[in-house]
């Protein structure tokens, strides 16, 4: 029974039911332009959320153009998935994930064990969770790390980015409507956390217990950008890896760096 209730209440295994049984129902050309908002925007926010909030490797041009790229990457990370919502849950767990990696506290390997592949990309609200990965007392300590270098308004945004998010998909869909909505932003968003799972842990790390076990997926790059280079990510944490030679200038990961930030660390 406790099982049937943890499934009737994962909202990101009901929001994934609902998106797929609907995209079947009401199959049309719009699937086409959504791939491509789905591949625009799993190789863009990534690089928002981690290269830039989790690693500090990028920084925006300028202020309001942070400003405006946090909003974008709020817009699409919390839907439906409540493990990555702000600053705070992207940088400290991944940061630990990276210092303890294959050891007995990372918490992404634990994670994978002890879930199967369909829990951590369709129904994550019912995963197990490394124990105290999200306790109170760490979420507090682990604010005011990350709160000390933002400004008043950042610390608010990313205080109240359900009600960020909400907002900008109300405006969205009473700009454009429903069929737009759906297929621009709804499952764009719903994708960024399976896309996540998949090409970030799942690829990277699944049943490979030691990190020798890892490489990288260099043929993976047209689809997944900077996530083919996973194990260098890991190996080399210290340069920006977003493709190899001239094939880096054929990817949207080398020339949305380029146009929206600062290059804060060697990129390779």
């Amino acid at each position: 029974m406790e099982k049937l209730k943890r499934i009737f209440t994962d909202q990101r295994l009901m929001s994934s039911i609902f998106i797929v049984a609907y995209c079947l129902y009401d199959w049309n050309s719009m699937i086409l332009w959504c791939l491509l908002a789905v591949w625009i925007v799993n190789n863009t926010v990534p690089l928002i959320v981690h290269e830039g909030w989790s690693h500090n490797y990028i920084k925006p041009r300028f202020k309001l153009l942070g400003y405006l790229l946090d909003l974008y990457a709020y817009a699409i990370t919390t839907a439906g998935n409540s493990i990555y919502s702000n600053k705070t849950t992207w940088k400290i767990p991944h940061i630990r994930h990276h210092q303890y990696w294959k050891g007995e506290y990372d918490h992404v390997q634990w994670e994978l064990r002890n879930n199967t592949w369909f829990t951590l990309m369709f129904a994550g609200s019912s995963r197990d969770q490394y124990p105290n990965l999200n306790s109170l007392a760490i979420l507090r300590q682990s604010k005011k790390r990350v709160y000390r270098d933002l400004t008043p308004w950042e610390i608010w945004v990313d205080e109240n980015n359900r009600l960020v998010k909400s907002t900008i998909h109300l405006l969205f869909f009473l700009a454009v409507g429903w069929e737009i909505y759906f297929y621009m932003l709804l499952v764009p968003s719903w994708s960024a956390a399976p896309w996540i799972y998949f090409f970030t842990e799942l690829l990277a790390h699944w049943k490979k217990e030691k990190q020798e076990d890892e490489y990288n997926k260099w043929w993976l790059f047209p689809i997944a950008g900077c996530n083919a280079f996973h194990y260098s990510h890991h190996a080399c944490r210290d340069e920006l890896h977003v493709g190899r030679g001239i094939f880096r200038y054929l990817h949207i990961n080398y020339w949305f760096i380029r146009l929206f930030y600062k290059q804060l660390v060697p990129m390779q």
